[in-house]
């Protein structure tokens, strides 16, 4: 027998007459099971799985909804929220930092949707919303003989809400345990290999793909960069990231981060417990910082022994990360509480989302409110100066509002696979790529996603072209005036290093040594 929520049996296409429609126990042959990342939808009467436009693409072995092509920078307003989304980001200055060259760095940052409870369309089936449509989003069926998504992804998927029963016989649900999910800190790496692409998480919750190439993976996304393989007596080891400037990220087989080295003597080593928690990170001139967890999966402490620095984190029922408390240690044993930080969550519609923010004068500084969508609507400061609001018209139109009431209008489109930036009407801000009023982009090929075409709010237009690797190969400035301007690029056979860029007249050639550091210049006119 399977067990399942009672609500995702209503659907007589699947459920027998000779079962009750509120059976809590089913036969596997009896009824079809939904299996995550897919739920029941009553509208459609099926298991299905639903994906945002900014993520239109479904992973099957991950169960995790994926943007296409290479990304582009998020415009943002506010204390910061994504004009595209309305997702609330949380960038958090650090909890501690070393004081050696290469120092320990540990911060968080926290995203609204980023808990794969917390997406809008997986809780409103526990908690349903007035006005609510998906109606733009892509709606994945289950496929016939689906088994889930692969183990080591299991952590990926969403938690149904508890069922009970009020005294009154009413039926209500309760959130999981999973807003301590919504925040990630910066050596919180992880990479997925499947089948022919791979995926480097980043700290900030961004995703690099990159898709095979013989033994490694070349960046999709316009970057050139590669994943190699790591090969020790004629046996992989694990993988090989490695950055412009020489930094370097080592995992193991798992996708595990287990080193970020800035040279051959100047790295740090990360270390897991059996269940995959990283327990400290340790610098190789000396010290470190240990992590500890509870029974949930939260971090409740942070400490290094050598700076006497320990900062505690506490949570509230359904995990959301509520305080945050610095502690230096005076004498051996005895701590001091410096500075108290706290978070609010209190909208019972988006349990995961934060409200508002109590720094450490004890002053709330900030506020936002959320539509039935999830999604950002106001983002105020405590004194209720400095209004911003966001207004979606549809899901490729936001319009902001400024302080000052000044209104700028935000258009997207979803033509090449994810939501991208096109125009804008109103007044350029400071916001990313706030300096150029329109973009167009490449719509197949390997340069799909990829700007074609940018004009700025004075009217001029420029014009790119790219190789094979997603690297810039040509550029047109000023094109179809009298001040129209081309500059190539040529590029290293294997890395993003450009090795000759003629701007005009002007010729400029690079050297680099193995770790991409310049090494030889050399400029020149035609």
């Amino acid at each position: 027998m399977r067990h399942t929520f009672s609500r995702k049996w209503t659907n007589p296409a699947y459920h027998p007459p000779s079962l009750p429609q509120t059976a809590s126990y089913v036969y596997e042959y009896d009824c079809l099971p939904c299996i995550a990342p897919y739920s029941f939808d009553p509208q459609v009467k099926n298991c299905t799985k639903y994906c945002p436009p900014s993520k239109p693409l479904l992973n099957l072995e991950t169960g995790q909804c994926e943007g296409e092509g290479p990304k582009q920078c998020e415009m943002t307003a506010g204390n910061p929220v994504v004009i595209s989304t309305g997702e609330k980001v949380q960038q958090e200055l650090p909890d501690f930092v070393g004081n050696k060259q290469f120092p320990l760095n540990f911060n968080r940052n926290y995203r609204s949707y980023r808990a794969p409870e917390a997406n809008p369309q997986f809780s409103i089936q526990f908690n349903p919303l007035p006005a609510t449509s998906f109606s733009n989003w892509k709606r994945y069926l289950q496929p016939v003989g689906y088994t889930g998504v692969a183990s080591k992804y299991s952590h990926l998927i969403a938690k149904p809400w508890r069922e009970y029963t009020e005294e009154d016989g009413s039926v209500r649900y309760q959130p999981p345990v999973s807003g301590h999910r919504q925040w990630r800190h910066s050596y919180d790496y992880r990479m997925y290999i499947t089948g022919n692409r791979a995926i480097l998480h980043r700290p900030t919750g961004t995703d690099l793909q990159f898709t095979k190439s013989g033994a490694d993976y070349l960046s999709s996304q316009a970057t050139g960069k590669r994943i190699l393989q790591v090969i020790k007596d004629n046996v992989q080891t694990g993988w090989l990231y490695e950055f412009s400037g020489g930094l370097k990220e080592l995992y193991d087989l798992n996708g595990k981060l287990i080193q970020l080295q800035k040279t051959e003597s100047l790295y740090q080593t990360l270390a897991y417990n059996q269940i995959g928690q990283l327990v400290s990170v340790a610098h190789s001139f000396g010290g470190s910082i240990v992590l500890s967890y509870n029974q949930d999966g939260q971090l409740t402490r942070l400490s290094s022994e050598l700076d006497g620095a320990h900062v505690n984190y506490s949570y509230d029922p359904v995990g959301n990360l509520i305080k945050v408390e610095r502690q230096l240690e005076s004498v051996p044993g005895t701590f001091i509480t410096t500075e108290t930080r706290q978070y609010h969550f209190e909208d019972s519609r988006y349990p995961y989302a934060l409200t508002g923010i109590t720094n450490e004068q004890g002053n709330r500084y900030v506020n936002w409110e959320y539509d039935n969508m999830g999604r950002v609507i106001e983002n105020v400061k405590g004194d209720n100066q400095q209004l911003v609001s966001f207004n979606y018209n549809g899901e490729l139109s936001t319009t902001v509002t400024n302080p000052l009431g000044k209104r700028t209008t935000y258009n997207f489109s979803n033509s090449t696979g994810d939501k991208r930036f096109t125009f804008i009407e109103g007044e350029a801000s400071n916001n990313c790529m706030a300096a150029n009023k329109s973009y167009s982009y490449y719509t197949t090929g390997t340069s799909k996603g990829l700007v074609h075409k940018q004009t700025n709010w004075k009217g001029v237009t420029t014009l790119f072209a790219y190789n094979p690797r997603g690297l810039e190969i040509t550029r047109y400035d000023s094109f179809g005036t009298p001040e129209q301007k081309l500059t190539t690029t040529e590029w290293h056979a294997t890395h993003p290093w450009p090795i000759k860029i003629t701007a005009g007249n002007e010729v400029k050639e690079y050297r680099y040594d193995e770790s991409g550091n310049v090494v030889l210049q050399r400029r020149q006119n035609k």
